[in-house]
């Protein structure tokens, strides 16, 4: 956002520097005006500071709105939330308060939510879907406006989220002014209502983003966990995931040996200790824990099932908190047996020095229990994720034990007969037709030994020209201008964009100011030395000293004025070398908008040069591409190719594979499947469009084998992969 315009902050400060009072001839005290809006600035910059912060929500509103207070000379400020719909009529909205300063007792039904004329005029904001000012109740309006119940204005301004309207800032502000002042006011709330939305909107990117993180490492850690074939191992790694994942240690897996949910249950894993000594007491405390629980689970369940059948749904829950009396003087597991097991659960909590236990219980007689401690310094459950009330940590949990029940399960299940048998078992027959079946068999095998087919391999991948340059913010600042558009054309040194930064500005203000002081400085000095011809010897000395410092302040100020003018030189992006714009849409992404340093701006590309794709081929067929040659011990030579882009189908080119990637890269969508990243040389003059980025589909040639191979290559393989995992 660009800094507040001088007219929004000279209305705003004209009401607070009057000498007198009330006549339209008074005048105004010039220097206070000025320390007035110079303060505004100020508290307007800090604001838009906290606004490109990554503080939380809470945090950015307790700095927000005590300076938006201080800066309008308002009684109180607040932001509400609408809980409800609020496009077209917003009758039934209703409004929740998020924070406050200051906020009329007039104007509120409880902590929480506003009285029912504050309502209608909360309402009347939302209608009407711009900023309005509400003026104090001793100014008649409109009958069918709704009446303020305050003496002083009122200024609302809804803010807009994902098309819709979701918050509504309010200042409570002073009488103070004529009309041009009153347009000030809402002007400036307007804008620092415009600086929230900003925030929110950020907010939520980042919120996005950390719920992708959090997927992937959730997803890396399952295919570690399938991927293990020791079973005590795979038990050791999902505990380990789900105390890294949710941040709790340690982390305990029990199993039920005789598969019975009453029965004894053992500990089989323990984050942190590949191999647990079982004589610990720590685990012999758990699992005496556990076997209590199983006992009062069951029996709650069968209770509350006998008086109220509807209740299955709510045992189905299977993650709890169990606190001891001892802590808060009640648990929080709502169980009815809590009492029964009270003495195991304190017990833990003294030896593994926690609050509180995280239990995930077992769904079924063959499903492992799960046992985890939440200790004092566990902040990212006990204070910023609470499990009762987050529901985002609580679908973490939930799809991370539900998927490891279903891994842990089946690795341990042993398969119930002999898949070889299953699949090559024929039903009894005559004697004709053993022979009729074993004769079509042995035709068709031989003459698929003696047809060889071209064995291909279909990928997807996109077009990138070699020649290409980057580039990218050099510090945080918004986009002032976007000088060119996608698929310009542009020279070296050109400009690209221009990024403007208020605090690098506010630097070189003062950096000059500092240095034009010192100019004065030196210049009185060097005039009282030359006009002063009876200075004793010390005043001399003295003057001649006064001089130096303030000659060495002087360049120590003009060498960091030219660090800074350098810096906001390179606020200007020039390209690095001629190309082609290839960012798409480039000023409505950055146009008026932050960006942080290092983020990546636009890109450039010489349409002229050498052009490669760039292919994602499945792990599973490398075999079939990099495999090295036995017989010789040399690498086989990578494949030729064929491919076509996605715009023009119709156009067949051919290319050569010249490189591969070393490190597989697990797909985002399906954790069980990998892609090896290529590179294939192309000849670019007879390619029919040249866009990075564009989607190529190709063709791999991987040489000809038999028809038979095709056919059970696939199945071959699995069984192969069976047998290693089995033996």
């Amino acid at each position: 956002m660009s800094d507040i315009p001088a007219s929004v902050t000279d209305s705003i400060a004209s009401p607070f520097a009057f000498s007198g009072a009330g006549s339209s001839t008074t005048s105004l005290d010039s220097k206070l005006v000025h320390q007035t809006k110079s303060e505004i600035r100020a508290l307007a910059n800090e604001i838009a500071g906290l606004a490109a912060s990554e503080i939380s929500q809470a945090k950015f509103l307790e700095g927000f709105l005590p300076r938006l207070k201080l800066a309008m000379g308002a009684s109180a400020s607040a932001v509400w939330r609408i809980d409800g719909p609020s496009q077209g009529t917003s009758e039934q909205a209703p409004f929740h308060l998020v924070a406050h300063q200051t906020l009329q007792q007039e104007l509120l039904n409880d902590d929480l939510h506003p009285s029912h004329q504050h309502s209608d005029i909360l309402r009347s904001a939302l209608v009407e879907a711009k900023p309005i000012l509400v003026p104090p109740r001793t100014v008649h309006i409109n009958a069918d406006r709704p009446a303020n119940p305050l003496d002083e204005a009122i200024i609302l301004v809804p803010i807009g989220l994902e098309k819709q309207i979701q918050y509504v800032l309010e200042v409570v502000q002073p009488s103070a002014g004529g009309p041009a002042a009153q347009r000030g006011y809402l002007r400036f709330v307007a804008q620092m209502a415009e600086l929230m939305s900003d925030y929110f909107r950020r907010q939520r990117l980042r919120e996005v983003s950390s719920e992708l993180q959090q997927q992937r490492r959730l997803q890396t850690w399952l295919v570690r966990v399938a991927t293990t074939d020791r079973h005590s191992d795979r038990d050791y790694q999902a505990a380990c995931g789900l105390s890294e994942l949710l941040d709790l240690h340690p982390v305990f897996i029990l199993r039920s040996p005789t598969q019975r949910i009453t029965a004894s249950w053992r500990v089989t894993a323990y984050s942190g200790v590949p191999e647990p000594d079982a004589r610990s007491e720590v685990l012999e405390a758990a699992q005496q824990l556990v076997c209590k629980l199983a006992s009062a689970n069951k029996s709650a369940c069968i209770e509350e099932l006998a008086t109220n059948p509807a209740a299955q749904r709510s045992y189905d829950s299977r993650l709890h908190w169990l606190t001891p009396f001892s802590k808060d003087g009640g648990g929080q597991d709502g169980g009815t047996g809590t009492a029964a097991y009270q003495a195991e659960l304190l017990r833990v909590c003294q030896l593994l020095k926690c609050e509180k236990l995280l239990s995930v219980s077992a769904a079924s007689e063959s499903h492992p229990w799960y046992l985890a401690a939440v200790t004092a310094d566990s902040n990212s459950l006990a204070e910023a994720i609470p499990w009762k009330s987050h529901d985002n940590a609580q679908r973490l949990a939930s799809e991370f034990t539900s998927t490891l029940d279903t891994l842990l399960v089946h690795g341990r299940r042993a398969p119930s007969h002999n898949p070889v048998a299953r699949s090559f078992s024929l039903n009894k027959s005559t004697g004709a037709s053993k022979w009729i079946i074993r004769g079509l068999i042995l035709t068709l095998a031989v003459v698929a030994a003696w047809t060889p087919l071209p064995q291909r391999i279909h990928v997807t991948g996109t077009l990138r020209a070699v020649d290409r340059s980057a580039h990218f913010a050099p510090m945080d600042a918004i986009v002032q201008e976007v000088l060119v558009r996608e698929g310009d054309w542009v020279e070296a040194k050109q400009p690209l964009m221009r990024l403007r930064s208020s605090g690098l500005e506010s630097q070189l203000d003062h950096i000059r100011g500092e240095i034009a002081s010192l100019d004065d400085q030196l210049s009185e000095l060097q005039n009282l030395r030359a006009r002063a011809s009876n200075l004793t010897l010390e005043e001399n000395d003295a003057i001649n000293a006064e001089i130096q410092k303030l000659e060495t302040r002087q360049r120590n100020h003009k060498q960091q004025q030219a660090i800074l003018e350098n810096q906001q030189r390179s606020l200007e992006i020039v390209a690095h070398s001629a190309g082609q714009v290839a960012t798409w849409n480039i000023r409505n992404q950055f146009l008026h908008r932050p960006v942080s340093k290092g983020q990546l701006l636009t890109t450039v590309f010489e349409p002229q040069g050498k052009w490669q794709l760039q292919l994602s081929i499945p792990d599973k067929r490398m075999g079939l591409v990099g495999k090295d040659d036995a017989s010789t011990g040399l690498a086989k030579s990578l494949p030729s190719l064929r491919f076509h882009l996605t715009s023009h189908p119709q156009t067949v080119l051919d290319g050569q594979l010249v490189q591969l990637a070393t490190q597989a890269l697990p797909d985002i969508g399906d954790p069980t499947r990998a892609s090896i990243l290529a590179l294939a040389d192309i000849d670019e003059t007879k390619l029919p469009l040249r866009e990075d980025g564009t989607v190529v589909h190709a063709t791999l040639d991987c040489g000809r084998v038999p028809a038979i191979w095709l056919i059970l290559r696939d199945a071959v393989s699995a069984l192969r992969a069976q047998f290693q995992m089995l033996f």
